[in-house]
């Protein structure tokens, strides 16, 4: 359970929305933003640089670090200067790859199959997982469903605001692993000896705490 309502009491738009909870939760802990009028129109298509803003930002990296990311290696970021630090942030830590021929397309809709792939990225899971099996994105999708990452995320190729919302929603409690050179991931955390060291991106930096249940605090 997450507690908060600052969002249910600012946006005009998501009362009643499949995704209301994880709206205001994202809301609250300012990964994604309203629209600026009041409302936070939850069914528009989210963009391949905005997801990675909002990766980012669910992974609470702080302003001063984020400046120190200002080039990237895309050839095709023109127009996208606001989204150059997010890109090339995700593009260092292997969140966010591009075609194979250095383009990243910011502008394009990320689809759900990119946008559970870069999560499962953000939580530590690399190419050479033992858990990823197969091809992609057959490999992460998999990965991901294990993972809950599609509880209540609608059904659709692209990626809307409010399923935005709810993958990271969604991957916020996952546990961060650490992958080593034979492919083994290791949980960041080890709850049989301490139930309450719990790594995630709830507890890694964002401003909320984690125990029996999820509290949104701030």
């Amino acid at each position: 359970a997450f507690a908060g309502t600052e969002a249910q009491n600012s946006l005009s738009d998501i009362a009643g929305h499949a995704n209301e909870e994880a709206i205001t939760v994202n809301f609250n802990l300012n990964i994604i933003n309203g629209m600026g009028d009041g409302t936070f129109a939850p069914d528009q298509a989210v963009t391949r640089a905005q997801f990675a803003a909002m990766i980012t930002r669910a992974l609470a990296v702080p302003d001063s670090a984020l400046a120190g990311y200002k080039a990237t290696t895309f050839k095709d970021t023109t127009g996208y200067g606001w989204a150059v630090p997010y890109l090339a942030f995700c593009q260092s830590k292997g969140i966010l790859v591009g075609d194979g021929a250095g383009n990243v397309m910011p502008g394009r809709t990320v689809s759900v199959n990119e946008a559970v792939t870069m999560v499962m990225r953000a939580v530590g899971y690399t190419n050479n997982s033992a858990a990823l099996v197969g091809v992609w994105p057959a490999n992460y999708v998999s990965l991901a469903q294990n993972s809950n990452l599609y509880k209540n995320v609608a059904t659709a190729v692209g990626v809307t605001r409010g399923n935005a919302a709810q993958i990271i929603y969604n991957a916020l409690t996952v546990d961060k692993v650490e992958v080593s050179a034979d492919g083994t991931a290791k949980v960041l955390s080890d709850r049989t000896v301490n139930p309450k060291k719990i790594v995630n991106m709830l507890t890694t930096g964002l401003n909320a705490t984690e125990d029996t249940d999820y509290t949104v605090i701030g």
